[in-house]
């Protein structure tokens, strides 16, 4: 499966520490800008530079791991061709005890390594992008109870799957642990919430897209349906020209709702205040 895929990280070090900033899992010959996926795990583990830069602000080839090959396994269910990857930590420790040490001299130190920091809302503004599912698989110690938290604060308008431990707030479980069924069921539950969140996600393009075109024939509805509002609309019709007034109605609505005409038109309103209406789409 690793040999469907490419796995570049961008490296970097601060005071003697080596860091990761991100790692880019991409389909092989696939040429494509953002990615279908979000993944935000503990921290790199033992992840390096096949090159040995350790300090580079270009891409660099990485060796696949365990984790990355459970990341991978869900994208081919959906068919997914890159998947992003970052940390609650970029600090590169492959064992999770000498990591809990390192991120207390980390803060000591006053460095920056997560990027869910408030310091480095630039940094995570670039790697983020709107409307991308997101995987939270950081694990379920308590010593990271601090970042997780951090991190869940700046992710609650993006669209989250993960296998959450009972009575708590922080701790997602690992994509990769001690029990093989275990890594399976991972596997198994993420794929189900991924599926379900782009199924959904789908309806309810389908359901706007529809309602787009028809806002038109919507807002005379409501009109006609509203005995103020049809008051004030015969009013004007009675000081002025019927097709003047919608026209300036609709002409609102597009402007209002930004929208771009479809050049398409519907001769067969429900409202009885128009004979007609123009088919809209969102720019």
């Amino acid at each position: 499966m690793e040999n469907k895929f490419e796995y570049l990280g961008v490296f970097y070090t601060n005071n003697n520490y080596k860091f990761r900033e991100v790692l880019n899992i991409r389909r092989k010959s696939i040429s494509q800008e953002s990615p279908d996926l979000i993944v935000i795990m503990m921290n790199p583990g033992s992840s390096e530079p096949i090159n040995g830069n350790d300090n580079s602000i270009v891409e660099t080839y990485t060796k696949p791991d365990n984790t990355q090959s459970q990341v991978v396994a869900v994208m081919e269910n959906l068919n997914y061709n890159y998947a992003r990857v970052l940390n609650l930590s970029d600090v590169r420790e492959a064992k999770s005890k000498n990591f809990y040490d390192l991120i207390k001299k980390l803060d000591e130190e006053k460095i920056n390594h997560s990027i869910f920091s408030d310091a480095r809302k630039n940094d995570l503004d670039k790697l983020f992008e709107p409307d991308i599912p997101v995987i939270i698989a950081w694990g379920v110690d308590k010593v990271l109870e601090k970042l997780a938290m951090s991190a869940l604060t700046k992710l609650q308008d993006y669209p989250v799957a993960g296998i959450k431990k009972e009575l708590t707030d922080f701790a997602f479980y690992h994509p990769y642990q001690r029990l093989k069924k275990s890594r399976i069921r991972w596997i198994d539950c993420i794929t189900k919430q991924l599926k379900h969140m782009r199924e959904l996600k789908e309806f309810k393009e389908n359901v706007l897209a529809k309602f787009t075109e028809h806002i038109t024939d919507s807002v005379f509805l409501m009109i006609q349906n509203d005995r103020k509002l049809m008051s004030e609309y015969l009013r004007l019709v009675d000081n002025g020209s019927l097709k003047n007034i919608n026209s300036e109605i609709a002409k609102e609505i597009k402007k209002r709702y930004n929208l771009a005409n479809q050049n398409n038109i519907n001769y067969k309103p429900k409202s009885f205040l128009i004979n007609s209406y123009e088919l809209f789409e969102s720019k």
